[in-house]
């Protein structure tokens, strides 16, 4: 037995006892010789080394741990095969607390059967390729920006041109070959340049063989499917050289700035681990044909972002002057008086329309002025974080038009921010019923959460409410709430990254209960366990 394998505590002859099951989350059978291992967090005692019991669930998925000396437990679970909850640390979420001769049962955890993709690379001859690295990607919302993000997995052709993608959750994904991984001299890499002529090489291709995402169909992936034959040609293209130079706002070089490119088609980031030199010159090698939009940074917080076009030849003197930072004022006004809104816990910031990226926060002063220094020129997004004090955001406007959830342009702003806020939010209470009928204390997996959504889709991408952890009783509280319509769910385990999708959301309307919240309502309820879905990762 495995237990035996593992120092443990001394065990007494009248401990207590915690039991339970591992299940497949999909179907609902148990899981067999799934690990289970409890660790021992609080003892009364001294910290005692390798304080854990481990056991192999049986051909029922069940566990038991018995004669445990009393104290606070967590509790980790898994199996080569599944996956653990989309942001499980692989501990339970609450901690298992025990007495002596006490007995925990009914404890149910879930693991999500891995999903495969599998396939072949070939070149243009169909003769495969060794040492391809396959990777997959998907959208997700960074920001409130949508890019395209590459996996952890990936996989790595052997000498039939084989691969296997392993540990894959369910989703939508595009699947990408990249041949950078190849040794040196191998003969992909050793397209020669022509005189006069671009360097043709072999370039990353998307299933089943083209180079840009926007073209390629994405493979979709149920959760413990796996798929075969997703076989992918290379594709040749022809690389440039970029040389040019970066100058500040102030007309002095952009010293050792770094450099990225984003693809104007598929918002795809790419590295070169690129970077000016102390006269700001730097060099981009080996890039493929297409649009881009350089961006670079430099460590006394200079910043630019150009469009990059890259043809056929080589592209030498590429200057790019930064214009001069710029800084934005505003100002936050409480509109009613229902409560007294502390305006130091406000914070505003700007989010980059074009790349994501968040700029430092603002906090008003007493009087509510505040100010947003050293912005570069460009379209961006106001967030506004009302603070702690139950108020929330009623309008904010920029050059006299409303941009809650719009972007817009920094330079044309003039007259600033003008946010208001108001006090007379309501209140969220509720339960949860319990989702399993065991006795004791049903242990819950993930980060069981409620979330809420705006009715009106407008709303969405505007009032993000995060969501409401559920306590161990099944409880909940959400406060700081706008009047209004809402849906309302709860989720044994939740991918917040996901929450930024507007297809995501929409998709989650069925599960919701519809709430009005009246201004300064606290409203109780009760809703009923949903399961998070696992085919919408990636869509």
């Amino acid at each position: 037995m495995l237990a035996a394998l593992l120092p443990c505590l001394a065990q007494t002859p009248a401990g207590a006892r915690i039991e339970g099951v591992v299940v497949d989350t999909v179907s609902g059978t148990p899981i067999r010789r799934a690990i289970v291992q409890l660790r021992l967090s609080d003892s009364g005692q001294t910290s005692v080394e390798g304080a854990d019991y481990a056991e192999f669930t049986g051909t029922d998925g069940s566990f038991r741990f018995e004669r445990l000396a009393p104290g606070s437990y967590s509790l980790s679970y898994s199996r080569t095969g599944y996956l653990l909850p989309r942001i499980s640390t692989g501990y339970s979420s609450h901690t298992i607390r025990v007495a002596e001769g006490e007995t925990v049962k009914g404890l149910r955890y879930g693991l999500i059967p891995q999903s495969v993709v599998s396939g072949r690379v070939v070149d243009e001859e169909g003769d495969p390729v060794e040492g391809v690295r396959v990777s997959l990607l998907a959208f997700r919302y960074s920001g409130g920006t949508r890019r395209l993000t590459q996996l952890n997995e990936t996989g790595t052709t052997n000498d039939r041109g084989e691969y296997r993608v392993a540990r894959l959750p369910a989703g939508k994904y595009f699947v990408q070959a990249s041949p950078e991984g190849l040794t040196p001299g191998s003969t992909l890499l050793a397209a020669a340049r022509t005189p006069g002529a671009p360097l043709s090489t072999y370039a990353s291709t998307f299933y089943p063989g083209v180079i840009d995402a926007a073209q390629a169909p994405r493979v979709d992936l149920r959760a413990g499917q796996e798929i075969s034959g997703i076989d992918i040609a290379l594709q040749r293209t022809n690389m440039i050289r970029v040389s040019g130079r970066l100058i500040g706002p102030d007309g002095a070089p952009m010293s050792h700035a770094s450099l990225t490119l984003i693809s104007a088609q598929s918002h795809l980031q790419t590295s070169f681990g690129a970077s000016a030199d102390e006269a700001g010159n730097f060099v981009l090698s080996n890039l493929r044909t297409g649009s881009y939009i350089l961006n670079a940074f430099s460590s006394g917080n200079e910043g630019l972002s150009a469009p990059l076009e890259a043809g056929s030849t080589d592209i030498t003197g590429f200057v790019v002057r930064a214009s001069p930072a710029l800084s934005m004022r505003g100002s936050v006004t409480v509109e009613d008086a229902m409560r007294t809104l502390d305006l130091a816990t406000v914070g505003v910031n700007l989010r980059s329309a074009d790349t994501g990226a968040t700029l430092g926060m603002a906090r008003p002063a007493t009087d509510g002025t505040f100010s947003l220094d050293n912005l570069a020129p460009g379209r961006y997004f106001a967030d506004v974080r009302p603070g702690v004090s139950g108020g929330y955001v009623q309008s904010i406007t920029a050059g006299g038009e409303e941009v809650r959830g719009r972007d817009f342009d920094v330079s044309a702003a003039s007259e600033g921010l003008r946010i208001v806020l108001r006090t007379d939010s309501a209140t969220l209470n509720g339960t949860v019923d319990s989702p399993h009928d065991g006795t004791g204390q049903a242990e819950r997996q993930g980060h069981p959460s409620v979330i809420l959504i705006p009715v009106d889709a407008r709303l969405r991408g505007v009032d993000m409410i995060p969501p409401a952890r559920i306590s161990p009783d099944n409880s909940f509280t959400v406060s700081g709430l706008r009047p209004g319509e809402y849906l309302a769910m709860a989720f044994e385990d939740i991918d917040e990254s996901q929450l930024q999708d507007p297809e995501f959301l929409t998709a989650l309307e069925p599960l919701g209960r519809s709430l009005q919240l009246a201004p300064g309502e606290a409203q109780t309820v009760s809703l009923k366990w949903s399961v998070w879905p696992q085919t919408a990762a990636g869509n």
